[in-house]
């Protein structure tokens, strides 16, 4: 065979190889939901198909060898999407404690706005949350005010179900140290790729980027802001848009077609 025609052949199907990868990871994705932290909006089981366009236009910012946590990052160019998240949406991201995967949760406040929960109701900018329909808490207890929980960010922050009030930064905000939390500015730096430190000169950080706040519906069941912090700009995905295909992990026997939830297959998110 003639080697210019085989060369030309690897090189024509590398390409559409890349193009599609662009194309999956830029515009258009499906996911799947292993956990149950957005139940019952989004249930384990269910597959989605999300678009990557939404929020922001980006290029693949990971490669991962199929069905593992295994790859590498690569740079990754950002342009403006065609919407903004707004307090309520459910945003898929990267969380920072996990860049490997990808996460489903609702955000609850965006950049420049206050949160914190009182008694597991939860209040932005001083007025109580709307809270979705399907929006459940696993226990009917609530930790009290005194409770601190060490696992919380910033550390010392109240527990997950009294959590203080806490400023979601904006890009361009001025953040001081006498003002605000420094656990709060160190990370916030650092998702910037930056390091402060207290004895700094000047005292204070200017913020590079936009921060979002994202909660899972499943409030008690959910491992969210409340406990590793804020989502930075350059770690949102897309919006999920609809349920393809749910399957139900509970049910017994060999038949799958038992384990399909059949009337969660086309829902709207």
């Amino acid at each position: 065979m003639d080697r210019k025609k085989v060369l030309k052949e690897v090189k024509s199907w590398t390409l559409l190889i890349l193009i599609a990868f662009v194309i999956k990871s830029s515009i258009f994705a499906a996911y799947f939901v292993p956990t149950g932290s957005m139940e019952n909006t989004i249930m384990t089981g269910d597959f989605l198909i999300g678009f990557n366009f939404s929020y922001n236009l980006h290029t693949p910012d990971r490669i991962n060898i199929p069905f593992t946590r295994i790859g590498f990052d690569i740079p990754r160019l950002q342009g403006p999407g065609l919407e903004k998240i707004d307090p309520g949406d459910i945003v898929i991201f990267r969380p920072p404690v996990e860049r490997a995967v990808n996460y489903v949760k609702r955000c609850v406040a965006v950049p420049g706005q206050t949160l914190e929960i009182l008694d597991k109701h939860l209040f932005v900018d001083g007025k109580e949350f709307i809270e979705p329909d399907d929006t459940r808490f696993a226990r009917a207890d609530v930790y009290g005010k005194n409770l601190i929980n060490r696992g919380i960010f910033p550390a010392g922050n109240g527990n997950e179900d009294n959590y203080p009030q806490i400023y979601v930064p904006a890009k361009g905000d001025t953040l001081f140290y006498n003002r605000h939390n420094f656990q709060l500015i160190k990370n916030v730096a650092e998702l910037a790729g930056e390091q402060v430190s207290p004895y700094d000169v000047n005292k204070y950080y200017i913020v590079k980027q936009n921060y979002y706040f994202m909660m899972g519906d499943n409030r008690d069941e959910s491992y969210d802001s409340r406990f590793w912090g804020f989502v930075p700009e350059n770690l949102i995905v897309g919006k999920p848009a609809m349920v393809l295909a749910s399957l139900d992990f509970h049910q017994k026997g060999w038949n799958v077609f038992n384990r399909v939830r059949w009337w969660r297959s086309g829902k709207l998110l």
